[in-house]
């Protein structure tokens, strides 16, 4: 799922007058709290092309990767081998990740990360002069989230759209379906593993305490 996705669903289903970078930011609202119960390690896994720079999904920071692999070598990040020069990874200006020594043509690159920090970038962070090709950018966007927890992104941006408007009423049964969606996802990563929440019924509430060729896996 792109960001344009979301915009195209609203359009549809909850048409508003919110500005983008609005909606942007609702939607990286919605991301941090499934996050909260979806793990937040995941990989990104694809082929040597026998370049040494490859692209990276845009929002991913170096402080958010935890480990980096091509084949079954382990690479490092340059600033803990500036002095050997050997199996180092580091990230250019440009946002591409790059590699010494050069990896070997398709030589399996693993890229582990946290994407519990992962937000979506605003129109301001990309260097949009009105060319189609810039706004192209931005509305391509990758979410990076399973397709099954895609209904309850767009369910709480809606929620955030209702509350802005001061749409009490819609704001509440948003937020209602939101947590049943949440609870029934819960349940069935509980299920996937053997174990089974414990859950308080409060006040009539559930509460409970590629890019192109790129795959991802969660851990």
């Amino acid at each position: 799922m792109i960001l344009k996705d979301i915009f195209e669903n609203l359009k549809q289903t909850m048409p508003h007058r919110f500005e983008d970078d609005i909606i942007v930011e609702f939607i990286n609202n919605a991301l941090k709290e499934v996050y909260r119960f979806v793990s937040p390690m995941d990989s990104f896994i694809f082929s040597a092309s026998g370049a040494e720079t490859y692209p990276l999904v845009p929002g991913i920071k170096p402080e958010q990767i935890h480990s980096v692999t091509v084949g079954e070598v382990h690479y490092y990040p340059r600033r803990l081998q500036e002095l050997s020069r050997e199996n180092i990874w580091f990230i250019a200006p440009d946002g591409f990740i790059n590699f010494f020594p050069l990896p070997k043509f398709g030589s399996e690159i693993v890229i582990t990360f946290d994407n519990a920090e992962f937000d979506l970038g605003k129109k301001d962070d990309f260097e949009y002069d009105g060319g189609e090709g810039e706004l192209d950018t931005f509305y391509n966007q990758p979410i990076i989230i399973y397709d099954e927890y895609t209904d309850m992104i767009v369910c709480y941006v809606k929620f955030q759209i209702a509350r802005a408007r001061e749409d009490i009423s819609s704001a509440n049964n948003y937020r209602d379906s939101f947590e049943i969606m949440r609870r029934n996802a819960m349940q069935r990563i509980y299920d996937k593993r053997g174990k089974y929440p414990e859950t308080e019924d409060v006040n009539g509430r559930w509460r409970r305490g590629a890019w192109n060729r790129w795959v991802i896996r969660h851990r």
